[in-house]
């Protein structure tokens, strides 16, 4: 006898905050190696920044080696980009700390940063494209909103001040251009954010590494004096920290919700577009709060230009989508009224045909005496009843959507209409043991469709009795008001829950209750009774009474339909 054992592979076990436990230890070993580097003297400390970086770049090999085999092209990247980066810290203090010299720029040192800035937006790209985002012009227009959003205000707070700061020609092209490639991948790092991905929290991290990467170097740039341990350090080594729990990170399973092409907008997505209309502003006023000397109204006027057209655009265009996309339900919406209709007359004529030859079976005496007198064509009767009732709430309800509903208006006296409706519910009531009671005035008359107005009496009734417990009762009342005659049926029953009274007329709407007990129905009954009444020119609504039991409340006008 052989077994053979498939290998089963073992999802990562989850720790703090759906983090796996890997990176979990490996971010709170890195908080605390963060927190001792500023303990330590200056020498040790470049030292110690250095090996931070380092455990960084070993903590996203190894993601990238125990990770999907599709993911590992961007993060490999991501990681290389990493790894120069460390490569340039380390040439960096070899050259100040063993040959006791300071590299001027533009240098070696320059170009391994560089590359790995590179490197990362190449990642970056990697991953944007994976999502489809280049081939969507509403997710084009976002990034090109936080493009020019940032761009200006990296103009107004760093290059500009680069530029005028006496530098020759070859540094200041490299310190313009480290802040230059911090707004590229700052913005393909907030497009990988507001997408839904299966892999959300590692893009979150990611997300957090690259904004420290872009504060941090703001801030160095901006800064007056940058001097060796400085607190800039911390957003520094905060960004490689997260550069390498994002690597460590292992992806979700496609089931945590893989992408998803919407044009509606998301909640992050509204939040980063305020933020990018307001960043211009802001920083204007900022920059004229804090008395700069040189002021950036031309460069804000520009960009809050350009952004105010392209969030416009954008707004545009979720606009159109959101019409195409209603089309599309309403046409769905027009389909499924037709199917119904259709399907509803082909049901129609054989449940006609059953219930004209049940009657012919019972007049002619042509079966069996048990099967009479155990009332099998009573219960076939009653059910074919039952179906045809169901047929004609799907018919009415298909002709009113395709806006067919005609009415012979004359002259009713409501209380007739009312009183036959109570009559016909009797037998009904009866066998419940419901007490169903009737309060009518004398010539309560409205202009009105007698047949539909019975439609509208017999539905309220019958919706009373079937939420109304044995034992229970049930209330007419007829009366006439000086522009209007006033309908109410009242009942005994559970009452209608609180959120769901604004919903019980709509199509097809079941209300939790009758779900609960499974009362039979199509959900259509009281939205037969608003049809009508409406095209009346009338009002329902719907009401708990106060000592118990759901109320309903119609208005018809006593003078022409409106």
């Amino acid at each position: 006898m052989s077994v053979t054992i498939t290998p089963v592979a073992v999802p990562a076990r989850p720790g703090l905050m759906g983090l796996s436990r890997a990176t979990t230890v490996y971010l709170g070993v890195a908080f605390a190696a963060v927190g001792v580097y500023f303990l330590l003297a200056q020498s040790t400390q470049q030292v110690a920044f250095e090996v931070i970086g380092t455990a960084a770049v070993g903590a996203a090999s190894v993601g990238i080696v125990r990770g999907e085999r599709a993911a590992r092209l961007p993060w490999t990247l991501i990681t290389i980009g990493l790894a120069f980066q460390v490569a340039g810290d380390w040439i960096d203090t070899w050259t100040e700390l063993v040959d006791h010299r300071e590299v001027a720029a533009p240098s070696v040192i320059d170009a391994v940063y560089l590359l790995g800035y590179c490197s990362w937006i190449a990642g970056l790209l990697v991953s944007v494209y994976r999502l489809r985002v280049v081939r969507q012009l509403a997710a084009l227009l976002d990034a090109l909103v936080f493009l020019v959003a940032f761009s200006t205000v990296q103009w107004i707070v760093v290059l500009d001040s680069v530029r005028h700061r006496g530098y020759d020609v070859g540094e200041t092209i490299v310190n313009m251009t480290y802040p230059s490639l911090d707004v590229v991948m700052l913005v393909l790092a907030f497009q990988l954010t507001v997408r839904p991905t299966h892999h959300a929290m590692r893009v979150r991290l990611l997300t957090v590494a690259v904004t420290g990467m872009v504060v941090a170097d703001e801030f160095y740039f901006v800064a007056a004096n940058y001097t060796s341990g400085s607190w800039i350090n911390a957003l520094w080594l905060l960004s490689y920290v997260f550069f390498g729990a994002a690597g460590l990170q292992p992806s979700g399973t496609p089931a945590d919700g893989g992408f998803v092409d919407q044009p509606a907008i998301k909640r992050i997505r509204v939040i980063l577009l305020a933020a990018a209309l307001l960043l211009i502003p802001v920083t204007l006023l900022a920059e004229f709060a804090f008395r700069h000397s040189r002021l950036h109204p031309l460069a804000a006027a520009i960009g809050m230009t350009l952004v105010s057209g392209l969030v416009f655009a954008r707004l545009w265009l979720l606009l159109r989508a959101s019409e195409r996309q209603n089309h599309e339900l309403r046409e769905l919406d027009f389909l499924k009224d037709e199917f119904v209709a259709s399907v509803s007359h082909e049901l129609r004529t054989p449940l006609t045909s059953i219930a004209g030859y049940t009657e012919l079976l019972e007049e002619e005496g042509e079966i069996a005496p048990e099967t009479a007198s155990g009332g099998h064509l009573e219960v076939i009767r009653r059910s074919t009843n039952r179906l045809l009732g169901v047929v004609d709430d799907l018919l009415f309800a298909a002709s009113v959507q395709r806006g067919a509903l005609s009415l012979a208006i004359t002259t009713v006296d409501l209380t007739d209409v009312a009183r036959a409706a109570v009559d016909a519910a009797r037998p009904i009531a009866d066998a419940k043991q419901i007490a169903i009671s009737l309060q009518v005035e004398r010539d309560v008359s409205v202009p009105a469709d007698p047949s539909r107005l019975g439609q509208v009496f017999d539905n309220l009734i019958a919706n009373a009795l079937k939420f109304t417990p044995p034992g229970g009762q049930a209330a007419v009342r007829v009366w006439k008001e000086p522009d209007a005659a006033v309908v109410e049926v009242a009942d005994s029953g559970p009452g209608i829950p609180a959120d769901e009274i604004g919903r019980i007329f709509d199509r097809f709407f079941r209300s939790s209750g009758a779900v609960t007990s499974g009362i039979s129905g199509t959900g259509l009954g009281l939205y037969i009774v608003r049809t009508i009444v409406e095209a009346h020119g009338g009002s329902v609504s719907a009401a708990n009474a106060p000592g118990g039991g759901a109320r309903f409340r119609i208005a018809l006008p006593r003078v022409g339909v409106r």
